[in-house]
């Protein structure tokens, strides 16, 4: 079906399956099968991801309920529970100026039972309260309720690290620098205009400046929706292992963990450009996307990055048992931007 009525079949038809779906908008910190899908896509067809930083900037914005900022879930057509869906990572690229990361200490008295996951004010009790950002540094992020200064993290050791134009190397700053970032993290993270989190660059960490390391960006949460709500950080078996007895809303049973998450957070540096996925479909629709773009698993975390991701899927395909994927690296290190394809197969 081409031109004029194409169009016309396309506006009687709005859930009708589309080539290509891009996505810009986000969910708070959470993943699971009661947030709104888009699309739905076609078995093979590509999603333009535009992506948030983490872990960082959700990490110290106490309205979210996760340690990441996932992009809003996209339906693959025909996914249904018990198939498979392959993702294959196209390109990835950087678009972050600069970003940030460190060691991490929890604040007592802001969280109940964990700091990613169930923050509170420590002044007015506020539950995941908004906050505002005044001037720079950890003291900076105070509740909107209150004005107290609320971060859930502090930053003991820490950099800020800015790249290239052709985005090969990194470079970390002094405190000249971290400041002028800090100043304008929203710009120099180059967070997008839906993106809700803080810009770590607001901390203007400088301990470690000159440290020069290439670029390879890999994506570290990328994958299906768990059948759950659940933090989209914790979508994981080692640090999903923090739901288990938790005593916030998300606390889950061992056994619901194992039953419900899919792993889509892997942190593996081998889920880069040109990577293959095959993720286990336990919600009918299947997709959540990408959180984090890091460009170098040993040196700076979570710039933001455009990312193009194509999608398949495989009927009757996964072990529905945690973990039933696998990650296959590109046969050469890629540039540093991000595209995937999936696939129906019967």
């Amino acid at each position: 079906m081409w031109g004029p009525l194409a169009a016309s079949h396309a506006a009687k038809n709005p859930t009708a399956a589309k080539d290509m779906i891009k996505v810009a908008s986000y969910t708070r910190g959470l993943v699971g099968p009661k947030l709104k899908m888009l699309g739905p896509i076609k078995s093979g067809g590509t999603i333009m991801a535009e992506t948030a930083p983490a872990c960082w900037g959700p990490m110290i914005t106490p309205k979210f309920k996760g340690g990441h900022e996932m992009t809003q879930p996209v339906a693959v057509e025909g996914a249904k529970i018990g198939d498979a869906v392959v993702i294959r990572l196209k390109k990835v690229k950087v678009t972050s100026i600069a970003t940030s990361s460190g060691t991490h200490d929890a604040v007592p008295g802001t969280f109940n039972g964990d700091p990613f996951v169930a923050r509170f004010c420590p002044n007015c009790k506020t539950k995941s309260p908004e906050t505002v950002i005044e001037g720079i540094g950890y003291d900076a992020i105070k509740c909107a309720n209150c004005k107290t200064s609320i971060s859930p993290f502090k930053m003991p050791h820490g950099y800020i690290m800015t790249f290239n134009s052709e985005g090969s190397l990194g470079i970390t700053v002094g405190k000249t620098a971290a400041e002028k970032f800090a100043r304008n993290g929203r710009k120099y993270s180059a967070l997008p205009a839906a993106s809700e989190q803080h810009s770590i660059l607001v901390f203007a960490k400088h301990d470690i400046p000159g440290l020069v390391s290439r670029m390879r960006p890999m994506v570290g949460n990328v994958g299906t929706t768990p059948s759950i709500m659940m933090p989209d950080s914790h979508n994981a078996g080692d640090f999903g292992a923090f739901l288990i007895g938790a005593p916030h809303e998300y606390g889950l049973t061992k056994e619901q963990l194992e039953q419900h998450r899919t792993d889509a957070h892997m942190d593996l540096d081998s889920v880069r450009e040109g990577a293959i996925l095959v993720c286990p479909v336990k919600v009918d629709g299947a997709e959540s996307l990408s959180a984090i773009c890091t460009p170098n698993r040993a040196t700076a975390r979570s710039p933001a990055y455009h990312g193009c991701i194509r999608r398949g899927h495989f009927a009757g395909g996964a072990d529905q048992g945690p973990g039933s994927r696998w990650a296959c690296p590109p046969a050469a290190q890629g540039r540093f931007t991000a595209i995937g394809t999936a696939a129906h197969r019967r």
